[in-house]
């Protein structure tokens, strides 16, 4: 989809701007963002975090699933959310159910999820 949406939207600035390097740099930028979003959102679905930034985004995140479906979308920050008016800060009490770990986190190798697949 990233590789769609970014010509797509990065197109119509090349006629006005006529500037190549500036569109490979947003190019470059809108890719590498998507990958972390990418990133973050498998490393959220792939085991319980405890600490540090992956517990505070996998409690915001699972919230949202678990608890409140049109509060709390971001996957990486709670930034649009407040933007937006969805935030909803009683992520911070939350805990993951067992049920909700069993349906929403794998524990599985990437290797075994591939093998499980074919």
């Amino acid at each position: 989809m990233v590789y769609v949406v970014t010509p797509t939207v990065l197109s119509p600035l090349l006629l006005f701007t006529q500037n190549v390097q500036l569109l490979a740099s947003l190019s470059v930028g809108l890719v590498s963002a998507h990958y972390f979003y990418e990133w973050v959102h498998y490393t959220l679905h792939y085991k319980v975090h405890t600490s540090g930034y992956l517990n505070y985004i996998q409690k915001y995140h699972f919230h949202h699933h678990d608890k409140a479906a049109m509060k709390n979308f971001g996957n990486t920050s709670h930034i649009w959310d407040v933007v937006f008016g969805t935030y909803d800060d009683a992520y911070k009490n939350y805990s993951m159910s067992q049920a909700t770990k069993k349906s929403l986190i794998t524990e599985k190798p990437s290797e075994e999820l591939l093998h499980a697949k074919a």
